[in-house]
């Protein structure tokens, strides 16, 4: 199945689908990606003999299909689903290959509020532009995306201990909502 639900720290009710593996992240390739050398996404591709295969097929299906097609594969499986999904999480591992991956998330965003879903990622590309950004909720890597207009984003800041100035990151999103919503917050996160 190309979109999954949950995991260790994400309910069922999170979708999950990746825009490519970490072993072959564009923030990685680009020097962009500060937590190279933690990034627990690697870890799987290489400790788990099905996970890298996997990613490699969301990225084939990413590169190849449409907003729209990407959502009428995710309305299929919304209606299979006893569960509903709440939200869809772009990128556990990997990151927006470049501008056009962003335009895309966003229409998918868009599309996906009437059920509704909320769209949400993570990334380290701050060399790209999210201002057109509305209903997909961005994440930035150790750095706030900001835009023009309406949007705004989060920073998602990896520390050693805690500052007591930002949010903090639970490590257990079965109990916390902030890199969900846009609230131009900054939430520190251990270092795992």
């Amino acid at each position: 199945m190309l979109i999954t639900f949950g995991n260790k720290k994400l309910p069922q009710t999170t979708a999950i689908f990746n825009m490519g593996p970490a072993l072959i992240c564009p923030s990685d390739e680009l020097n962009l990606c500060e937590n190279s050398k933690i990034c627990y996404a690697k870890k799987a591709e290489k400790m788990y003999k099905a996970v890298f295969p996997h990613r490699l097929k969301q990225a084939e299906y990413w590169l190849n299909n449409s907003a729209e097609n990407f959502c009428s594969l995710f309305h299929e499986i919304y209606q299979r689903k006893r569960i509903k999904p709440r939200l869809l999480r772009f990128n556990e591992s990997g990151d927006f290959y470049g501008q056009d991956c962003i335009i895309k998330a966003e229409k998918i965003a868009t599309i996906l509020r009437k059920y509704p879903v909320f769209v949400y990622t993570y990334t380290a590309r701050r060399d790209l532009d999210f201002s057109n950004c509305k209903n997909l909720v961005v994440n930035g890597s150790n750095f706030m995306p900001l835009g023009k207009q309406l949007f705004y984003g989060n920073m998602f800041k990896t520390v050693g201990k805690f500052s007591g100035n930002n949010k903090r990151c639970l490590a257990d999103c079965n109990k916390c909502s902030l890199c969900t919503v846009n609230r131009n917050y900054t939430i520190e996160a251990l270092k795992h």
